[in-house]
């Protein structure tokens, strides 16, 4: 299933970027997607993407800290209980 979905992604990100719908367009150099985002006038709702980004950059730089902390007391953790049943290997 999950090959079919990202065989399914890849196709559609070739279709979408493809030059050949650039050029039937009259552009060149880009996407069909960019263009359509530049000249869409769509209403924002009060959403603002930069801002957004940062944080989100931010809070991921935490995770990835964190889950580094985390993995270094996880190899601790396991390196005792392999040192303690090579000592005790009857419990």
């Amino acid at each position: 299933m999950s090959l079919i979905v990202y065989a399914a992604g890849f196709a559609s990100a070739i279709y979408v970027l493809s030059p050949a719908q650039a050029a039937e367009a009259g552009e060149t150099g880009t996407s069909t997607i960019s263009h359509w985002a530049a000249n869409t006038n769509l209403p924002t709702a009060g959403f603002e993407a930069k801002p957004w980004a940062e944080s989100a950059r931010a809070a991921i730089g935490k995770a990835a800290v964190f889950a580094k902390e985390q993995s270094v007391v996880l190899a601790d953790v396991i390196k005792t209980k392999v040192e303690q049943n090579q000592r005790d290997p009857g419990e």
